[in-house]
């Protein structure tokens, strides 16, 4: 070092006496160190003041550096932590595979052998068979003709007996009621009431 230099108080570098920021580190540079610099190389003017002195600001440097990082990695562990708060996001448990694929087997409903279908225009033939009807309700049969297609001759007259039955009817819904008290011509009447139906061909000779 000259007359014209000093070292640095960071890095401990020989930088221009004048110079108020280190061109190396970019620390600035207080009047009262250099001046305590220059009167500790002045009062020990030997080489080995001047390495004591260098190590000094090394060291300082160093403790320095050191106290810069504890801080940069504080800020950046503070700064992770917020960011994680921010864009912390709701975990949804989501069902496994199996779970998915897992069907629930439920038991066919059984249809009733004694069932006719509703749009048939086919008679009951045993008794217990029944059908919905849309116009009367539940119709089961409780009764059947025993002489199907008898025919009767009564001088011009030939009657033929297609069917006949007896029918339990329970009505489902009050429309279904209603039709019934208008076919019978009544007041009023149960949902549950019994009919007899006959079917039958007149022919006149």
């Amino acid at each position: 070092m000259t007359n014209e230099t000093k070292f640095c108080q960071s890095c401990g570098k020989e930088i221009p006496k004048a110079a108020q920021f280190c061109p190396f580190c970019g620390q600035p540079q207080t009047v009262v160190a250099t001046k305590e610099v220059s009167n500790q190389l002045n009062d020990h003017p030997d080489p080995s003041s001047k390495v004591m002195s260098r190590q000094s600001i090394q060291q300082h440097w160093y403790k320095n550096w050191m106290v810069w990082a504890i801080i940069i990695l504080g800020v950046g562990f503070v700064t992770c932590i917020a960011l994680l708060n921010n864009n912390r996001t709701t975990v949804v448990m989501q069902p496994t595979a199996s779970s998915k694929t897992t069907k629930h087997h439920t038991k066919a409903k059984t249809k009733d052998p004694k069932e006719i279908p509703s749009t048939s225009l086919k008679h009951p033939t045993r008794i217990g068979q029944w059908k919905n009807s849309p116009v009367i309700g539940t119709a089961t049969l409780i009764g059947l003709g025993t002489k199907p297609n008898a025919t009767i001759q009564d001088g011009p007259l030939t009657v033929k007996f297609k069917h006949a039955e007896i029918d339990k009817i329970h009505a489902n819904t009050q429309d279904q009621l209603d039709q019934a008290l208008d076919s019978y011509n009544k007041n009023s009447m149960s949902k549950d009431y019994t009919r007899m139906k006959i079917e039958y061909t007149v022919k006149n000779t």
